[in-house]
């Protein structure tokens, strides 16, 4: 059941209220039952949507000890909630294979000589060394991610453009930044597996959940619903990882 700023987001219908909008997840084929207190308290009841399709995430969190402490484990599943919540809202259930701790170099996270790259910041070709290990574990028709704790910085030809995650567009294999400040970015999960479902950065200048450039998806309220009109269209074409249900 979606508020008014939901609708104008992705139709162009809707009221935006502000601060009044509400939103009610609830599970696929739930019920939702209503108590009408202005009608002797009657009941109705709602039957939620049906997921149309899903997708299934395969998560490693890799580290020099190839384990997944407790906080850093909490950390990835908020992550995975907050997608949740996002792609519900076109009816794409989000399913988790799991989450299984990966070894890399301790090197990957340590400072060079080069002042400008101190500890805990991967360079491209750290970036490279980490996607490669993640696509190198077998996950038929899963998309691989990988957190790790550190700041990215993919994109050889911008040495100075930190990001919280990236992944090649139409394939999988993203990496997640679970640095301190990124881990409550909770957005940037979604937004890299819609690149992996072939979804680019729109330009509209909206607060969509593709929009590239600096934008903050913080758990508030317009992170309920992020898509353009006709994302559906291409995520459901992905058949690598999109697997329709109806």
């Amino acid at each position: 059941v979606s508020d008014g700023d939901d609708d104008i987001s992705y139709n162009g219908k809707g009221l935006d209220n502000e601060t009044d909008d509400q939103t009610l997840l609830a599970d696929f084929d739930s019920k939702i039952i209503v108590n009408i207190p202005d009608y002797n308290n009657s009941r109705v009841e709602f039957s939620a949507q049906r997921a149309v399709g899903k997708v299934t995430l395969d998560i490693a969190y890799l580290s020099p000890s190839g384990t997944t402490p407790p906080d850093k484990f909490d950390s990835i599943i908020h992550h995975v909630a907050k997608m949740r919540e996002i792609y519900r809202q076109i009816g794409i259930r989000v399913d988790l294979a799991g989450i299984r701790g990966e070894q890399v170099p301790q090197t990957l996270f340590d400072a060079v000589a080069n002042p400008s790259q101190p500890a805990n910041q991967l360079s491209p070709a750290e970036c490279d060394f980490v996607t490669n290990k993640i696509r190198s574990y077998p996950a038929p028709n899963k998309i691989r991610l990988g957190f790790v704790d550190a700041t990215l910085i993919p994109d050889v030809y911008f040495p100075s453009k930190k990001v919280y995650g990236f992944t090649d567009l139409g394939s999988d294999g993203g990496i997640i930044s679970l640095e301190t400040n990124a881990r409550i970015v909770l957005g940037v999960t979604a937004h890299e597996v819609g690149h992996a479902l072939g979804l680019d950065h729109n330009p509209s200048g909206k607060i969509f959940l593709m929009t590239d450039g600096g934008l903050d998806w913080l758990n508030n309220k317009r992170d309920s619903k992020r898509f353009l009109e006709g994302d559906f269209k291409t995520i459901e074409k992905k058949k690598a990882y999109y697997e329709p249900l109806q």
